[in-house]
């Protein structure tokens, strides 16, 4: 799992016919620092239908993310966002276990749990597990992550809610 180059990624969606249309879930879902935009939110620059109104200006953190779908062949065509409601994508970070991403839209956050997805979700899992290239599935709705999918299932996660510890949770 590398991180793609802007032009890697135009490379490998026009070899397998894919392009995010009229789509944009991402620019709704995921949070952009650079624009203030947060989460769960439409991003002031993104035109419904036509895409991004400041495409060539955007921010490094939009033109390195690398949609799953858009990119890889081996997601099935119902893995479309705007058709699933989910986005999926991989998160390498230094000291952290890669993990596929699975952003339900908060509008449908079981929608993980419908098939064919679940059962894609569970293989992804499998290969995760036993595969070359080592990674665990995640499944979020708006800022926490919510279950970790495995071969045989899901686990609920604790929700992790920001802030400091609760009282006395750093008492000895």
């Amino acid at each position: 799992m590398v991180t793609l180059t802007e032009a890697d990624i135009t490379q490998r969606s026009t070899r397998i016919g894919r392009q995010c249309g009229g789509c944009s879930l991402c620019c709704f879902m995921l949070d952009v620092v650079e624009l203030a935009k947060p989460q769960n939110m439409w991003c002031p620059n993104c035109r419904l239908g036509e895409g991004c109104a400041i495409y060539h200006d955007r921010p490094g953190i939009c033109r390195g993310y690398t949609c799953a779908w858009l990119v890889n062949g081996s997601w099935p065509d119902y893995w479309y966002p705007l058709q699933s409601k989910m986005i999926i994508d991989f998160e390498a970070l230094p000291d952290r276990p890669v993990t596929l991403r699975v952003h339900c839209h908060p509008s449908y956050p079981d929608v993980w749990r419908q098939e064919p997805y679940f059962t894609d979700l569970k293989r992804r899992a499998e290969r995760g597990q036993t595969g070359p290239n080592r990674y665990r599935v995640m499944i979020g709705n708006g800022r926490e992550w919510t279950h970790l999918v495995l071969p045989d299932g899901a686990v609920p996660l604790a929700a992790q809610k920001p802030g400091p510890p609760p009282p006395g949770a750093n008492d000895d």
